[in-house]
């Protein structure tokens, strides 16, 4: 398989994510032993902030606590990202969830993994709706850092060199400001480079998409011209061909009745001749206008192919027989509409295609496992397919609940009754 830029983009996530966890991880592992105050070491984490000045074995401790706690935040943080950044996810319940999850992680447990999930909200929501997210993470994440200042110390000493300056609490809380107020501008920053990604990626899947309903519209209107090809050389055969030939059988049999000796018999060999060629011309303009199935089968297979997510699943019946071109134009319509539907609005994991046959008609079934719902209204889309199937005599089902997905039960009838 290519690594597209997608792809790549992911594996740098994970990445990102791993690295800066796992430079937590390491840190208290090395400081296991000789440490005498966490919330100086970490000055940004607000639980250890909380926690205040430990004794040498309860600081011990806690390095052992913050090491597993950081160790599982790490694998989590990194399985949520890989899961909410996979293709084709949609916005869900679980999804905000994660997402929750994730900035739980940041805001207490290391504040690098905030950037990862302000990358991650353009790939599942609007920009409108990402943004606001995003305002509201960021806001949580002022409130706790300036919480985190306020409560560390009143006084912060820093050493420079062999100096100690005091500060007051006015400049402690400056340099804290300072510092929330740039990780807020790269987590912006984040966001905008997650929203360019997301959107290349989604004008890639619409390109995709558009490219593969092209190329199964090509086939199917190549099918569609060997038939009408087939019914005009049928025709003008029988026009043209059949009529010299009948004309040339009148002037054999006219022929016939003035001569006499062995010109009859020529004639009566040509006479043999032309009618043979007539049974013939009348033999080959009947197959040609036999009946001939329509090959939808590889224009569908197409159609489905080019989904990029979620995948789509074609299953065709070996009976099927759909000897009517403006039928399979219908069904071909019908199924790239309902995929269409499932893509946009259903929040999928899988959809699937069967076309099968039974004994009075063609059946079309589109399933999607996505989210459903039980106050469905027709948009004009679905009414136009149901008008165009009510024309050729046949009918369109719609069946739906919350949760269980939706399915499109569409059924031709093989004479084309609607005509």
């Amino acid at each position: 398989m290519s690594l597209t830029v997608y792809s790549l983009f992911r594996m740098a996530g994970l990445v990102t994510c791993v690295v800066s966890g796992a430079s937590t991880v390491a840190t208290f592992w090395f400081l296991r032993n000789g440490a005498e105050n966490l919330a100086e070491i970490f000055p940004g984490n607000m639980l250890i902030a909380i926690a205040g000045p430990l004794d040498a074995n309860t600081l011990r401790d806690t390095i052992d606590v913050w090491f597993a706690v950081s160790a599982v935040s790490v694998g989590c943080f990194a399985w949520m990202f890989r899961w909410i950044t996979r293709p084709g996810k949609r916005p869900s319940q679980r999804v905000a969830a994660a997402l929750v999850v994730q900035a739980v992680l940041g805001l207490f447990i290391n504040k690098d993994f905030l950037v990862l999930t302000s990358i991650e909200l353009p790939f599942l929501f609007s920009a409108r709706i990402g943004a606001i997210w995003l305002a509201i993470q960021e806001t949580l994440y002022c409130v706790v850092s300036l919480s985190l200042a306020v409560h560390a110390a009143s006084a912060t000493t820093i050493a420079n060199a062999s100096e100690i300056v005091h500060l007051s609490w006015l400049g402690s809380m400056s340099i804290q400001t300072f510092s929330t107020l740039t990780a807020v501008a790269w987590h912006a920053f984040a966001f905008c480079a997650g929203l360019l990604a997301a959107s290349e990626q989604r004008g890639r899947a619409r390109l995709a998409s558009a490219h593969a309903e092209l190329q199964a519209t090509q086939q199917l209107l190549a099918e569609g011209v060997r038939t009408a090809e087939r019914l005009n050389i049928a025709r003008d055969l029988h026009d043209t061909m059949g009529h010299h030939l009948m004309a040339l059988s009148l002037h054999l049999e006219i022929a016939a009745r003035s001569v006499a000796g062995q010109g009859e018999q020529a004639v009566a060999v040509a006479r043999a001749v032309s009618r043979r060629l007539t049974e013939e011309l009348r033999e080959a303009v009947g197959m040609m206008r036999r009946v001939h199935p329509i090959e939808l089968r590889s224009a569908l297979e197409t159609l489905c192919a080019g989904i990029p997510a979620p995948p789509v699943r074609l299953i065709y019946g070996d009976t099927v027989c759909i000897p009517d071109v403006t039928q399979a134009c219908l069904i071909f319509r019908s199924v790239q509409e309902g995929v269409s539907n499932a893509v946009r609005h259903a929040a999928a994991r899988e959809i699937v295609v069967q076309v099968d046959a039974d004994r009075q008609g063609t059946v079309v079934i589109i399933q999607d496992d996505g989210r459903g719902g039980a106050g469905l209204k027709r948009g004009n889309g679905l009414t136009g397919m149901g008008e165009r199937v009510a024309l050729e005599g046949g009918r369109l089902d719609i069946v739906t609940s919350h949760g269980q997905g939706m399915a499109l039960r569409l059924w031709l009838p093989s004479n084309g009754g609607g005509k």
